[in-house]
C-alpha cells in the first residue's frame, strides 16, 4: 500500500511539473485564445517573476464601485506586472473597510474556465488591453465607457481608460460605477 502511495505522489508530481512547463513553452501571440478563454493582450518576451503573459477576461464582469472613497490606498503602481499586488493591497483596505462587491474584489474572487489567479489590471496594463485588443476590434470592450484600473490616482479618484479613444485620465469619485474587466498574469 505504500509503494501504491509513493508511486501516484510521483505520478502527479510528474503531471504537475510537466503542465507547467508545458505552459511555459507554449508561444502565444497578442489576441491568441488563452489557457482561461480570454484573449492574450501582452507578451514580456520571457518567462520571469511566474509569469510571461497577460490574458484578458473573455467578457466584463459589470459595473462596480473601485471603494475606499477618500481613503488612501498607499502602494498602487501603473506598471505592467503591477496589478496583482495592486489588487492585494486594494482587497486588503476594502476588507479593513468592511467594504464588499468592489472592482478589485470582484476580480480577486473571479473562478472562470477552473482559474482563480484573477486580477483588476494596473493603468499600463489596461492601456496595453486597449492598444492590442480594442484597437483590433478584439474583446468585446464596451467603447463608450471608462474601465477601472487598480492603480490609484488620489485619496477620491484613481486612473481609468476609455475604450473609444484610449484616453487615460483621472476618475473622480470611486464611489461611483465603472466597468471592471479581469485579467491574470501566466
Amino acid at each position: 500500500m505504500k509503494i501504491k502511495i509513493i508511486i501516484l505522489t510521483i505520478l502527479i508530481i510528474l503531471t504537475l511539473t510537466t503542465c507547467k512547463e508545458k505552459s511555459k513553452a507554449h508561444k502565444y501571440k497578442i489576441g491568441d485564445k488563452g489557457p482561461a478563454g480570454g484573449l492574450i493582450f501582452y507578451d514580456k518576451g520571457k518567462f520571469s517573476e511566474d509569469w510571461r503573459y497577460l490574458e484578458a477576461a473573455p467578457l466584463d464582469e459589470g459595473d462596480f464601485q473601485w471603494g475606499a472613497y477618500g481613503t488612501d490606498v498607499a502602494g498602487t503602481l501603473t506598471g505592467i506586472g503591477t496589478g496583482k499586488a495592486n489588487t492585494q493591497v486594494i482587497t486588503a483596505i476594502l476588507s479593513q473597510l468592511g467594504e464588499t462587491v468592489m472592482a478589485a474584489q470582484i476580480c480577486e474572487d473571479k473562478i472562470y474556465n477552473g482559474f482563480s489567479d484573477w486580477l483588476l489590471p494596473s493603468r499600463d496594463e489596461l492601456n496595453e488591453m486597449y492598444n492590442n485588443l480594442q484597437t483590433r476590434e478584439l474583446g468585446g470592450f464596451l467603447s463608450s465607457f471608462y474601465y477601472w484600473s487598480s492603480s490609484q490616482y488620489d485619496n477620491d479618484g484613481t486612473w481609468g481608460q476609455n475604450f473609444t479613444d484610449g484616453d487615460q485620465t483621472y476618475v473622480n469619485f470611486k464611489d461611483l460605477a465603472n466597468i471592471v474587466r479581469a485579467i491574470r498574469a501566466f
